[in-house]
């Protein structure tokens, strides 16, 4: 994913610069700036791999002190999930610090190799490639810290099997607001800026070259840049698809299996935002759910056993009529009543016991049995 998305906006930079850029021409020969770029793509690359080994090392040592059955201590295992959630953070702060240093580099190796020139326009050129190069890593940056997200959410569900992603302290995480409004910045009003940028700084030249040469730089520039800014669009759109809507499809498929009756689902929402505390409290709430079924149904099972303790039939008595009832106010309680009829060869008397446990529930009916 890190590798795909620079060399990629790698790709991108080096087109425009090298193809559509009206400075760098003028200053540096495409060969040493095709060199330039090579080199020092290819030792940030370097770079970037070894730092990635270096920070990603401790959860591959606890995968493979898991593999070979052996338990972390907790402490071990609450730093190592809290490394696992900072994986996409770190990818992207890599990156980006990557690109910020091609951004300085890249115009001051191509300002030493190019041809003398005003100072004024020494700076120019430098700013401009400096911003086109950063700018470039600022999206895929952002690319690669949404990729990797994604990637590394397969793994949360056996390094949380419990849940809790979203409750661990001391990680970076971004959260829906946010995101909606990075998503709509770069989809949405940082092409627009762009691309009215770039009609801009060629329509300028109509004053100076020919306007029909112009007008054609222009048309493969549009081409160029509604290509580039129709992937970033889509990619960002699979992103949010993935980062948001996603999530709450699991949720909602979970919620129907609830209201279907099976209290044993769980959402499998291990995401690091709002969405990931969402999910961890419905499995909360299903969790108590499923406890309250359990218990009513003990508490039914107690009270017909309850019930049992009271007459099975109507007693009777000569020149009487006799009824009786007991009604709980809950599932259980402490009302007593009983028949006592006489005993066999002892006579003709009887009588009706009536009693009551202090309180209600199931304290006073255990104290009634």
């Amino acid at each position: 994913i890190q590798t795909g998305a620079n060399l990629a906006g790698v790709l991108v930079c080096v087109t425009y610069f090298v193809y559509f850029d009206d400075i760098r021409p003028v200053l540096v020969d495409v060969l040493n700036y095709m060199v330039t770029l090579v080199v020092v793509t290819g030792l940030l690359f370097v770079l970037g791999f070894a730092l990635n080994r270096h920070l990603h090392r401790p959860v591959r040592h606890y995968i493979a002190l898991r593999a070979t059955g052996h338990r972390p201590a907790e402490s071990g295992t609450r730093d190592v999930q809290r490394r696992l959630l900072h994986i996409p953070f770190l990818a992207g702060r890599v990156g980006l610090v990557n690109w910020g240093l091609a951004a300085g580099f890249v115009p001051l190796v191509l300002g030493w190799q190019s041809a003398p020139a005003p100072p004024s326009e020494r700076l120019l050129n430098f700013f401009w490639i400096f911003t086109g190069i950063f700018l470039s890593g600022v999206i895929t940056s952002v690319m690669v810290y949404f990729g990797q997200e994604i990637s590394v959410r397969r793994l949360h569900a056996d390094f949380f099997p419990e849940g809790g992603v979203a409750e661990m302290a001391g990680v970076f995480r971004v959260n829906l607001r946010t995101r909606v409004l990075l998503f709509f910045f770069l989809a949405g009003l940082f092409p627009m800026m762009d691309v009215a940028f770039l009609v801009y700084n060629k329509a300028r030249l109509v004053l100076y070259d020919d306007p029909q040469q112009i007008l054609d730089e222009m048309g493969a520039l549009l081409i160029f840049a509604l290509v580039v800014e129709g992937a970033l669009v889509l990619l960002l759109t699979h992103f949010l698809t993935r980062s948001i809507v996603e999530p709450i499809h699991r949720l909602q498929r979970a919620m129907n299996r609830v209201a279907a009756g099976d209290l044993s689902v769980r959402a499998k929402v291990h995401d690091n935002n709002e969405l990931g505390q969402l999910g961890d409290h419905f499995n909360r709430m299903t969790a108590g759910l499923r406890e309250r079924f359990e218990l009513r149904r003990t508490l039914a099972l107690a009270r017909e056993v309850q019930q049992t303790l009271l007459p099975p039939e109507t007693p009777h008595f000569t020149g009487l009529e006799i009824a009786g009832k007991s009604v709980y106010c809950g599932e259980t309680g402490g009302a007593y009543w009983d028949s006592l009829l006489p005993v066999a060869g002892g006579g003709e008397g009887g009588g009706v016991a009536v009693g009551g446990g202090s309180g209600r529930g199931l304290g006073s009916a255990l104290l009634m049995a």
